[in-house]
């Protein structure tokens, strides 16, 4: 994902926003998959055909990132300082992935020795969606302030909605339904930055 200095041109600007979001949609579309098609298979409603179905938005998602990001690399501003900024950046965000990552595996192997086995979905999605507040001030993506709070949300409401067991893939679909339209939203607003410059 790209970030925009105050004397970047607006072409370089819009490129590098259009850019970064076409790679952070690879993220949501790919991941949505992988939320849905676990929700599924916990319920024994996973055969070819349904995979076969669920693989065309996240396959139309990766088609239009590459698009995307295949438009704009010829924009994106190359200057020395860009790149340490970048390397900055790429920093920032390796950490906050290490910590969410470490934080899921702890839940995952620390919430059963707890008795607290129908908490671990939950408790990824919360993990899930709080990681989305640091992305957005990193990248100044505003829209994933409204995605980790819909995530935190989803991570608290839903246990208390459906039973254990059925809401562990009630609460998985609906996380991929999240991500999923979140990058609908961004694919839109990646192809609107493409058309204005």
């Amino acid at each position: 994902m790209q970030t925009q200095s105050a004397t970047q041109p607006p072409i370089q600007e819009g490129a590098a926003r259009a850019f970064g979001i076409a790679i952070g949609n690879l993220f949501l579309a790919c991941f949505g998959m992988a939320w849905i098609v676990l929700g599924l298979a916990a319920e024994r409603k996973i055969n070819p055909l349904v995979l076969a179905l669920l693989s065309v938005f996240p396959v139309a998602i990766v088609i239009s990132s590459v698009y995307i990001m295949r438009r704009t690399h010829g924009s994106l501003d190359r200057s020395q300082a860009n790149r340490i900024e970048q390397k900055k950046i790429n920093r920032r965000f390796a950490l906050v992935n290490f910590l969410q990552w470490s934080l899921i595996f702890a839940a995952v192997f620390g919430l059963p020795r707890l008795g607290l086995t129908r908490w671990i979905v939950p408790a990824i999605i919360l993990i899930v969606g709080i990681h989305f507040f640091p992305l957005a001030n990193l990248f100044k993506a505003h829209m994933h302030y409204v995605v980790g709070a819909i995530a935190v949300a989803w991570a608290i409401i839903y246990p208390l909605l459906f039973s254990a067991g059925k809401g562990d893939s009630i609460g998985a679909i609906g996380m991929g339904v999240i991500l999923w339209v979140s990058a609908a939203f961004a694919c839109w607003r990646a192809f609107h930055l493409l058309h204005a410059y």
